[in-house]
């Protein structure tokens, strides 16, 4: 019984497109949680296989859910030779 429940679960989930957007969002999230600033929000929503658009998407809804907030990263400049 356990089995023909998650079953259909997993099927109803595929065709309902606002559920595949909330895995999504729980992918880009864990993602997000993992990647301890190794690549910035649109590489890491490439390495998913999210295009710009659809994580900037994703980044917005996460926003407005408030799973997540925006922080400000400063990186240094690389310093032109001659200074």
């Amino acid at each position: 019984m356990k089995q023909t429940k998650a079953i259909v679960e997993e099927i109803t989930k595929i065709n309902d497109p606002i559920a595949e957007k909330n895995v999504h969002k729980e992918r880009y999230l864990g993602a997000l949680k993992h990647n301890n600033g190794k690549l910035d929000e649109d590489e890491l929503g490439q390495s998913l296989g999210f295009s710009k658009e659809y994580t900037d998407e994703i980044i917005e809804e996460l926003l407005s859910d408030g799973k997540i907030t925006v922080t400000c990263r400063y990186r240094p400049t690389e310093e032109k030779s001659g200074r």
